[in-house]
């Protein structure tokens, strides 16, 4: 009786995980672009990522490359990949009193070819 108990109870468990793992998109591929900026502005991992205002991901890593750049590398969202396009321009907000940095991804409302993985935004 105590099998069948735990049973049902494991079951359940193994239900609302996959539940909430599609819900969150545990298990999808997020697209990785990258982009170059003179300072780091406060960036860090974690940084929200915004495409026209819109929160669709987050910065995975931030570093210096050989010229003392800051290269920052963003994880977009795998149902927004297809929304940036060649002519994004990545722009720095920072919040002018109280939050925190965000990286928000301006596109024309044209369209263009989506770009592929590792791709340097403007």
């Amino acid at each position: 009786m105590v099998g069948v108990f735990i049973l049902i109870a494991v079951f359940f468990v193994v239900v609302f995980l996959v539940i909430k793992a599609n819900r969150e998109k545990w298990f999808d591929t997020p697209l990785r672009v990258r982009v170059v900026t003179s300072a780091g502005f406060g960036l860090k991992a974690g940084t929200v990522v915004k495409l026209n205002g819109i929160e669709v991901g987050a910065v995975e890593s931030v570093l210096l490359n050989e010229s003392n750049q800051v290269l920052s590398t963003l994880a977009i969202r795998h149902e927004y990949a297809d929304r940036i396009v060649e002519d994004a321009v990545a722009e720095i907000d920072e919040p002018p009193i109280l939050g925190g940095t965000t990286i928000d991804i301006q596109v024309s409302s044209k369209g263009g070819q989506a770009v592929p993985e590792n791709s340097l935004l403007k």
